[in-house]
């Protein structure tokens, strides 16, 4: 490639290296060889820049990061600084170092870079955005999309195939096992925590409650599992709730049959090569084998537990759904607080019934975490009439003006909507543009242009390259959806609220059409006073306190 004399580059040089790279060369256990390694691409990269007489102004860098997603942050912030005119040149070692997915490569390199007056080079392939020849760039890109596609294949076809021979592919050993020093693949029993769970299996079988197990644990200061795995391999301590016990935690260890000496593994997985999104896997792509390591808890022990779970569970019955259930979460931790009912005798001897709500974290880790955050019922829905009223009542006053302060409140949340509009207007370009040169292909085969191998290889790469335009355009086109959706929320919110003006009280049906939840802090006394901070999180518009 020839460099340019007529303009001053300054230069932005981007390297990569992803777990998958690091795979496919076989050198997952050991160090990156001098040609995979992104000090490599950097020193190829910086010598080539110096015999141009390009001016290097940047190094961005993202190691572990895969090419099918352009999210990554040394990526974004080489982009952010080329639209703000820092650099002028970027240059890469390869094109997959850019990226692998090929209607990302296409947008960035055909519509962003160009928009912006950035060019682009990839030395090992002879790509320069600057040459008039760019037909290579496609053909590689789809060829990027195609290598991330099969490498995320094998690498989902090798851990099938450790599964099923029985080897233990967890990071996280479940609690009362550790990895076997000669193989890691093996699960063998940690006589410390393995005697806490034997300690667990026998107090459930007193009947103790999952709770109270958890308390009794907590009191005695044994660590939990993750904080437990955290000491044991010498990673920083874990913090807040980890470092306790809870019911749940209790619950999952006697509901675990690996305790048995049985292995199940592949339960979860993701969408697809380029969304990492964990899904439940259906139960009969699920790896099995039973009695496959050593037993910390014998078949009768585990038989006698599950019965008193199922004696328990026939008892409860339904509960019955309160006026804030599911609405109301602890300020502090986070959880969704609980309905308790309590009874109160009066001086006359009348007994009223009250509801109050609660943290369960605090009564889940006996009372080890948070605190109990009880707000009762009567005075809350007080609270809320009130502001439902507050609400309406500027409505009815000006209803305008109430619309464009919500508008302006949401649309920092949004995303940039013209960058969202001129990457739309992008795509359906270049759909047009490949309409047109299906149509020249077309035409070119039949006046014998170009061979039928080179037609049909070029057929595939068009054809390939529209798909995941349209899927890409269509993602976008549902984004903008949703952001005029917003604005049409606020118009509905505005309606609704308007109705609450002279409100009595409220109910159930009233609760789930305007709020989201309920934010309860902790009840404080302050001069004398009890104080507590509520905030009111709206369906539609979010919190409006000032």
């Amino acid at each position: 490639m020839m460099a340019s004399q007529s303009r001053l580059y300054e230069v932005g040089i981007y390297g990569r290296l992803s777990k998958e790279d690091l795979k496919a060369a076989g050198e997952v256990s050991r160090p990156v060889t001098a040609s995979l390694s992104i000090e490599h691409q950097v020193s190829i990269l910086t010598e080539y820049a110096k015999e141009q007489g390009w001016i290097i102004r940047q190094v961005y860098t993202d190691d572990g990061y895969s090419g099918g997603n352009f999210e990554r942050p040394g990526f974004q912030r080489m982009i952010e600084d080329a639209k703000d005119g820092r650099i002028n040149l970027i240059l890469v070692k390869d094109l997959s170092r850019f990226g692998r997915d090929s209607v990302g490569i296409g947008y960035y390199t055909d519509e962003v870079l160009p928009s912006i007056g950035c060019r682009f080079v990839a030395l090992s392939d002879g790509i320069d955005s600057e040459q008039e020849d760019g037909d290579a760039l496609p053909l590689l890109s789809l060829l990027g999309d195609f290598y991330l596609k099969d490498i995320s294949r094998k690498i989902k076809a090798v851990l099938r195939s450790k599964a099923e021979n029985g080897e233990c592919l967890m990071a996280y050993v479940p609690y009362g096992y550790q990895k076997s020093p000669e193989d890691k693949h093996r699960l063998i029993i940690d006589e410390y925590a393995a005697g806490v769970v034997r300690k667990i299996y026998s107090l459930r079988l007193q009947n103790t409650g999952f709770a109270a197990i958890a308390r009794q644990l907590n009191t005695e200061g044994i660590l939990p599992p993750r904080a437990y795995w955290n000491r044991r391999n010498g990673k920083e301590n874990a913090k807040g709730a980890y470092n306790l016990w809870r019911d749940a935690t209790v619950k999952t260890i006697l509901r675990n049959d690996v305790y048995l000496g049985h292995l199940t593994q592949m339960v979860t997985g993701t969408v697809s090569y380029k969304d990492k999104t964990q899904i439940r896997k259906d139960e009969d792509e699920w790896i099995r084998h039973e009695n496959i390591h050593e037993a910390i808890i014998d078949q009768t022990t585990w038989d006698a537990v599950q019965q008193i779970d199922l004696k328990k569970s026939i008892k409860v019955s339904a509960p019955q759904l309160s006026l804030f259930s599911s609405l109301l979460v602890c300020a502090d931790c986070g959880s969704k607080l609980t309905c308790n009912t309590e009874s109160q005798r009066r001086k006359n001897g009348t007994v009223v019934k009250y509801r109050s709500y609660h943290c369960p974290l605090y009564y889940q880790t006996g009372r080890a975490a948070c605190s109990s955050h009880t707000i009762y019922e009567l005075g809350l829905i007080e609270l809320i009439r009130a502001d439902l009223e507050k609400h309406a009542a500027r409505v009815q006053c000006d209803e305008q003006q109430v619309r464009e302060e919500l508008q302006k409140r949401v649309s920092t949340d949004l995303p940039d909507v013209r960058f969202l509009e001129q990457e739309i207007m992008g795509l359906k370009k270049r759909l047009a543009e490949l309409d047109g040169k299906f149509a020249t292909l077309y035409e070119d085969k039949v006046l014998r242009k170009i061979s039928e191998n080179s037609f049909d290889l070029l057929m595939i790469n068009y054809n390939q390259e529209r798909q995941q335009a349209g899927e890409r355009l269509a993602e976008l086109e549902k984004k903008q959806a949703a952001i005029q959706k917003k604005f049409l929320d606020i118009a509905k919110w505005t309606k609704l609220i308007r109705n609450c003006l002279g409100l009595k009280t409220i109910d159930r049906e009233l609760l789930e059409e305007l709020i989201d939840h309920i934010e309860i802090g902790e009840r404080k006394v302050i001069d004398g006073k009890k104080q507590q901070d509520i905030k009111i999180v709206y369906k539609f518009v979010g919190s409006l306190d000032e």
